[in-house]
Parts: C-alpha cells; sequence; structure tokens
C-alpha cells in the first residue's frame, strides 16, 4: 500500500500489532483524557480483539506519522452491513491527532477514505462525540448526518 506523502508528513495503512499498538498508546491516553465520556473507567484496549480483527482482515489502522513519529489514528473495522450483506462497510472505531498537528485530520480522513474506497467500501460511518465535534470537516467531505447515538451510565464501577 502506497503512503500519500507531504513535507515531513505521511499517512499510511498499516497492520495492527503490539508494536503499533505501543506506539499509540501515549496518544490513546491522550485521546481518552481529551474526549472519554466517561472519564472515570479506565483506559483498558483490548488489543487481542484487535488483533483477532487483524487476523480475520477485518481492521484498518491508518496512520499520520512526522518525520515517522505518529502523530494521529484512525481505526475502523470493514466488513458486510448485517442489514445488506452486499455492501462493504466501514464503521470508525477512533480516531485522534495530537494536539498540534490537528490540521492534519482533515487530510488523514481523505487519505482513510480514498483507500476504504479502493478496496471497494460502499459506506463509512463515523461516530462523532459531542465533546469532540469534527463534524464541519465530515460535511466538507460530503457526509451526511444520518445517525445519533445516546449513551447512560447504569453502573459505576471500573
Amino acid at each position: 500500500m502506497q503512503a500519500l506523502e507531504a513535507p515531513n508528513l505521511t499517512f499510511a495503512l498499516e497492520p495492527a500489532s503490539q508494536a503499533l499498538f505501543e506506539e499509540m498508546m501515549p496518544l490513546l491516553e491522550a485521546n481518552h483524557d481529551e474526549t472519554e465520556w466517561a472519564k472515570d473507567i479506565t483506559l483498558n484496549p483490548d488489543w487481542d480483539a484487535y488483533l483477532q480483527l487483524e487476523a480475520a482482515g477485518l481492521l484498518r489502522v491508518f496512520t499520520a506519522r512526522v518525520d515517522e513519529q505518529l502523530v494521529g489514528y484512525a481505526v475502523f473495522t470493514v466488513s458486510s452491513g448485517i442489514h445488506h450483506k452486499q455492501c462493504l462497510q466501514a464503521v470508525h472505531d477512533i480516531m485522534f491527532i495530537a494536539r498540534e498537528h490537528r490540521g492534519t485530520g482533515l487530510r488523514l480522513i481523505r487519505f482513510a477514505d480514498a483507500e476504504l474506497e479502493a478496496e471497494g467500501t460502499q459506506i463509512i460511518f463515523h461516530s462523532v462525540k459531542v465533546s469532540h465535534d469534527y463534524s464541519p470537516i465530515l460535511k466538507r467531505l460530503g457526509y451526511e448526518h444520518v445517525d445519533t447515538i445516546w449513551a447512560r451510565r447504569v453502573s459505576h464501577g471500573s
């Protein structure tokens, strides 16, 4: 897979691996601190589940790097739709760009969209947090508001 390059900035589709997860962890922690709705629930990614999705060919991890240092990521699961099995769909799991590189987000989404479309994906879904709303970027890219998610805490265990 060819990476899109700009001065010092590269985008790539990278295979999920323990090494990549370790590299992502500081950004995941910053993501959790900045955007998590239930901040009292400890960040504890299920890396084995991600590796299983990768092994099954269902995971896409898109990265943004400056001088090879990870500055952002967008993670999707890709599979046939449950309601439309003939339709390959990408569902956004998580996306984050380090604060000092926020201008990179639009380009990362464009890169991920192009890669997903090239592999035959027909629909791409993004879940956007109210506290970290990047809907204007998605609208600019032709996305439509099609769903709203509501949440309610029923337990306060960790």
